[in-house]
């Protein structure tokens, strides 16, 4: 389950690639003597460009593995995009220094400027998996707390259910029933379609309700049941409790921002 942003192992792999592709324009520089010409330095830059998208493309299946989460559909795109921006950018880098003498001065900056732009995009990449993972970790909580509330809502329909069997004789007895039930209705339609906490944010306290309304509900669940036993009169020590009760959990959800 992943519950924080993996950072370390992304910046781990991070290094490793970028000690690779600078080993490997160590190791080029030393095999190809001056003067170097375009052509093998074109090939330098492909086999660096290569090493950065198979560092990226490990990094993620090793992630993957160790976390259980892959990236996202979008920010897979989004990294392919950059990695072919890399590539470009390489290109451009490589037709510039076409243009200058054959020297060492040449190919060292040629060097120099490869790494840099490795460095640069391994930042932006690194930045753009971090927060995948940071919102698919938010994300999965929000799901999470749906489901809650989508049970506790069955909760309150289970209720509602029980409450429509009773028999409610006098008429102010009956007009208190019926807005009871109305306000157990739209209290459930509210936890069926909860945000699940993804206004969290606006809402600093919202584990603090979010207990406060579960704990209510199971109030309601108690009385109710205690109706059901009583028979099908009303009582009106326990209809005032979950009147009480309503009121309470509509000023909850009000304050999470679910109603």
């Amino acid at each position: 389950m992943l519950k924080n942003a993996p950072l370390t192992p992304i910046i781990l792999i991070g290094v490793f690639t970028l000690l690779f592709i600078g080993a490997t324009l160590l190791l080029a520089f030393n095999i190809f003597l001056e003067p170097r010409g375009t052509l093998i330095l074109a090939g330098i830059a492909f086999v660096c460009w290569f090493e950065f998208l198979l560092g990226f493309m490990i990094g993620a299946f090793l992630i993957k593995g160790f976390f259980g989460n892959g990236l996202s559909g979008a920010i897979t795109a989004i990294l392919f995009k950059v990695t072919t921006l890399y590539g470009f950018i390489g290109i451009v880098t490589l037709i510039i220094f076409a243009f200058f003498p054959e020297s060492p001065q040449r190919d060292n900056l040629f060097g120099a400027a490869i790494f840099f732009e490795s460095i640069l995009f391994f930042a932006i990449g690194t930045a753009l998996i971090y927060f995948d993972y940071r919102n698919q970790s938010d994300q999965k909580d929000v799901l999470e707390k749906r489901e809650e509330h989508a049970t506790k809502s069955y909760d309150l329909s289970g209720i509602l259910l029980s409450m429509r069997d009773l028999k409610v004789t006098e008429a102010e007895t009956l007009a208190r029933f019926d807005r009871l039930m109305k306000k157990l209705e739209n209290a459930e339609q509210c936890l069926a379609h909860s945000h699940g906490g993804g206004l969290a944010n606006q809402v600093p306290d919202f584990k603090s309700l979010d207990l406060q309304i579960s704990e209510t509900i199971d109030n309601l669940t108690i009385s109710s049941t205690s109706l059901t036993q009583e028979g099908k009169e009303v009582s009106e020590e326990t209809l005032h409790k979950m009147e009480t009760d309503a009121n309470g959990l509509h000023s909850l959800l009000a304050r999470a921002k679910l109603l």
